[in-house]
């Protein structure tokens, strides 16, 4: 099987590309050369890019080490715990969230309802 497929191309190597009995092999030659130029390709460009994304992450990594402060800001900005909000007991907490969620929803109905009517005042 093989050495008739050989003969194939042998055949077809020396015919004319317009030849119609050689042009499935003619096919599946660019096909072949094309899927190993797409490699080759890829392969460069994956080489080319890599210092490139090594680059990106050293900027991210520095951008990432400026968003912290050092030491002594922390300790400037830090929150005074005796002046905490001490509210009531647990219970209550439940309440009132549901309460200011309730009153939010309310205002914004109400706000949707003013812009619809063309009344602009919030």
């Amino acid at each position: 099987m093989i050495e008739l497929g050989w003969a194939y191309v042998a055949a077809c190597a020396g015919a004319p590309f317009s030849a119609p009995a050689c042009k499935s092999a003619w096919t599946w030659v660019a096909i072949l050369l094309l899927a190993i130029g797409l490699v080759v390709l890829w392969k460069l460009l994956a080489w080319m890019v890599r210092p490139l994304l090594l680059w990106f992450a050293e900027m991210r990594l520095r951008a990432r080490a400026r968003e912290v402060a050092d030491a002594d800001t922390m300790a400037r900005y830090k929150a005074d715990e005796s002046k905490l909000y001490s509210g009531p007991a647990d219970k209550d907490v439940e309440q009132q969230i549901r309460e200011a969620l309730l009153k939010k929803k309310i205002e914004d109905q109400q706000q949707r309802h003013h812009q619809r009517l063309g009344d602009k005042k919030l």
